[in-house]
């Protein structure tokens, strides 16, 4: 997962910073078991989505779903589905 991660960011020249936050973002999904063996694509995007947002360098998910060759619907429910997982947006 972590090479489709890479490769979304390269093929939209992210920068260092949300790299960090998205290796970040995975290795919690990771132990929170939020990731699974289908959809790797949709997943790394969803977490992209996340790490540009708290990056404050905020990419639009149409962008990384051509990026990551899945729909942005696709990215917005893995999104959706990872920050929620994650504690993202609770009081």
């Amino acid at each position: 997962m972590s090479e489709t991660i890479r490769q979304i960011l390269a093929d939209l020249q992210c920068d260092e910073s949300v790299k960090e936050k998205a290796m970040d973002i995975l290795e919690q999904a990771v132990k929170r078991r939020l990731v699974s063996s289908k959809g790797m694509s949709g997943q790394a995007a969803g977490m992209v989505y996340i790490a540009s947002i708290l990056a404050g360098n905020r990419l639009t998910q149409e962008a990384i779903s051509t990026a990551a060759g899945v729909t942005s619907t696709t990215v917005g429910k893995n999104y959706i589905r990872i920050a929620r997982g994650l504690g993202y947006g609770e009081s």
